[in-house]
């Protein structure tokens, strides 16, 4: 699903889907032979058998990347596979407020994916062949439970009789699927009453130890099961839909809550919003049979809950940070039931999220590798579940406030989901951008929206004026303590604001005043008249001197005291401003070019000084033009906005160039 540069087919390990011997042929058999109109169904779908080394007949892998694959499948025979195909990688830079007010809203607008509600409904035979073959289990959390099972798209088939088949390279890949508390019973339903039906264990591969409880059993702790009560009684919506409980005695487990009735008709699978259930015979449910199947890409018809996670970036709570613990726990007791202990103490594991995703897999799932690389690529979408967890412990709300800029790289099936996002944001916010083409295989998505500092000395004044009231002298020994006291506690709240950072970034503007300014603002309203505003009009003139850097209010005073003498020595040393030509480019941009070498060698002083003296990251931006409009795609048009800007030749433009080379500028701090 990642579609990760470093996946080789060849290396991956395979799971056999074979018949199980006839000692265990009841709960397989019953999987793999609901109809034979389904199993030609099935045989239909299936490209011809290819022998391995030793002659034996091997099923078709169910292993298929997404890249290039067909999102909706109208074929009514079933779901259709495609192979994976080479994609671009392609550059993104993510600015803040992008999740929250696009990404997000996007991902939760779109139904359930059938993915998702095939391990829910049971639809999937893919997960109900891993769980009979004891390949899955379920972790019990305070936030819903987390399906794990291995990840079809690298193990295409499970074997119930000689469980998790290796090849030399010993690789192995699982996802954990989060399961919102509202489908909690449906998925207890179908993965209970299978474990109830084929409770005994079955006889081991010689290259796994059992301990204790093993297969869909082993993530019941008495902790989890606590945990499992919990999320039942702090979601009312999952008591309400019903469903059994499981409880644990001298290693085995029981089912309760479940009537005969339920058991009977275990066949049949839940449909809609409701959860209703289709009759055993129903002709109906055949369009559903395969939901969930591994390349089955479309979305179901079940809208998604309240408070529903879709990746890591939407978790903010104490009981989020919980659930992570919850997950890790779970996972490392059913890697130690899978493998032995010499196996786990020389094998890698990395476990952990990526971000973003493509819309049909936008529910909260974990990647699990064993001897399969790490999660963090060189791509920039991964994070470790346990960095995760301790970035939340730090800040738990630094993924709600969405104030950090992302890069990252994407392949063809996430960049269409990003710029689909995107989309719907502009088609709900006209004259808004959300995307912005940089090159051909670059993207900046997000608002670009500039803080800018409106003070002109007027509000220090104010907050001088008031310090001097404050500082008043008191008239009696009463008066004087209560001075003291309040002195006290502002230079402790004073002290403690000085060390939470912020985040500024410097930039130049023209002078206010100047006919320089005057020009420009001019022009800029002519041309929002004729052709109507883009996202340049949300900000200043400008042009960028840093990019955004974090540091304290104590950190940004020693900053000031710096900067005045700094910028006065490179003013002399390497000349003024001066502004140069009006040019267009391809990418629908209309530039002021500059010349600002004083400028420049400023930015670069102040970034090296500020990380030597301060530990400040303060990045120098090239300063060498002003944006004077975006998203302009229409080559007529880019051209008619640049002969607003450029002077006319002769004495009728002798008054713009005189403005242009007495152009002023202002070194503006922006918070």
């Amino acid at each position: 699903e990642e579609c990760d540069a470093d996946a080789q087919s060849d290396e991956e390990q395979l799971v056999n889907v074979k018949q199980a011997p006839d000692a265990e042929a009841g709960a397989t058999e019953e999987l793999l032979s609901d109809k034979e109109e389904k199993q030609q169904r099935e045989k239909q779908l299936r490209p011809p058998q290819k022998e391995n080394k030793e002659g034996h007949g091997r099923f078709s892998s169910f292993s298929l990347s997404l890249a290039g694959s067909s999102e909706y499948d109208d074929l009514s025979a079933g779901v259709n596979r495609v192979l994976s195909m080479p994609s671009d990688k392609y550059n993104i830079r993510q600015l803040p407020g992008f999740h929250s007010r696009t990404l997000r809203p996007f991902y939760a607008g779109k139904p359930v994916s059938n993915v998702v509600m095939g391990l829910i409904r049971g639809t999937s035979l893919y997960a109900k062949q891993s769980v009979a073959a004891k390949l899955a289990t379920i972790v019990h959390t305070t936030c819903g439970w987390f399906f794990i099972m291995p990840n079809p798209k690298y193990h295409s088939e499970v074997d119930s009789r000689k469980g998790l088949l290796s090849r030399e390279t010993g690789k192995f890949r699982f996802v954990a699927w989060w399961i919102h508390p509202r489908f909690v019973p449906q998925l207890r339903q179908w993965f209970e009453r299978l474990t109830y039906e084929d409770g005994a264990d079955r006889p081991e591969h010689p290259g796994r130890q059992v301990r204790g409880n093993r297969g869909p059993a082993v993530g019941n702790t008495p902790e989890e099961s606590r945990a499992a009560a919990e999320t039942a009684a702090t979601h009312p919506e999952a008591q309400a839909v019903g469903g059994g409980h499981r409880e644990h005695t001298r290693g085995h487990h029981q089912t309760h809550g479940y009537p005969d009735a339920a058991k009977a008709n275990f066949e049949a699978q839940p449909k809609g919003p409701g959860g209703g259930m289709y009759e055993a015979g129903d002709k109906e449910k055949n369009l559903e049979a395969d939901m969930g199947s591994p390349g089955d890409f479309r979305f179901s018809d079940v809208p998604k809950p309240e408070n529903y996670l879709h990746t890591y970036r939407d978790l903010h709570t104490r009981e989020h940070v919980n659930m992570l613990s919850q997950l890790c726990e779970g996972t490392h007791r059913f890697l130690r039931s899978l493998f032995d202990e010499n196996f786990m103490a020389h094998a890698s594991i990395s476990a952990g999220f990526h971000y973003p995703v493509r819309t049909q897999y936008a529910t909260l799932h974990m990647q699990l590798r064993v001897n399969a690389g790490n999660i963090c690529g060189e791509d920039g979408r991964g994070i470790e579940v346990k960095s995760l967890i301790e970035t939340l412990k730090k800040d738990r709300l630094t993924y709600e406030r969405d104030s950090e800029t992302l890069r990252y790289h994407v392949t063809e099936n996430v960049k269409v989901s990003l710029l689909a996002a995107a989309s719907s944001y502009e088609e709900q916010n006209p004259g808004e951008s959300a995307c912005r083409q940089i090159s051909p295989l670059s993207y900046d998505l997000g608002l670009v929206a500039m803080p800018t500092i409106h003070d002109e000395g007027e509000e220090e004044e104010d907050e001088s004026c008031n310090d001097v009231k404050r500082l008043a002298p008191p008239v009696d020994d009463d008066e004087r303590r209560e001075h003291a006291r309040r002195e006290s506690d502002t230079a402790q709240n004073r002290d403690a604001a000085d060390e939470v950072p912020a985040s500024y970034l410097l930039n130049i503007q023209p002078t206010p005043g100047t006919p320089f300014h005057s020009l420009l603002y001019q022009r800029r309203e002519e041309c929002a008249d004729r052709f109507g505003s883009d996202p340049t009009y949300l900000y200043p003139l400008h042009v960028s001197v840093t990019g955004f850097f974090e540091a304290s209010e104590a950190q940004i005073r020693q900053l000031q005291a710096t900067m005045a003498d700094m910028l006065r020595r490179e003013l002399r040393e390497a000349g003024e401003i001066k502004v140069g030509e009006v040019i267009c480019t391809k990418t629908g941009y209309i530039l002021f070019d500059m010349k600002a070498s004083a400028i420049s060698n400023f930015a670069q002083r102040l970034g090296d000084f500020s990380s030597r003296q301060w530990g400040l990251n303060v990045r120098p931006k090239a300063v060498n033009h002003i944006s004077l409009a975006c998203n302009r795609p229409e080559e007529a048009i880019r051209e008619k906005i640049r002969t607003i800007y450029e002077p006319p030749e002769g004495d009728e433009g002798s008054e713009i160039r005189a403005a242009y080379r007495s152009a002023a500028f202002d070194l503006v701090l922006s918070r």
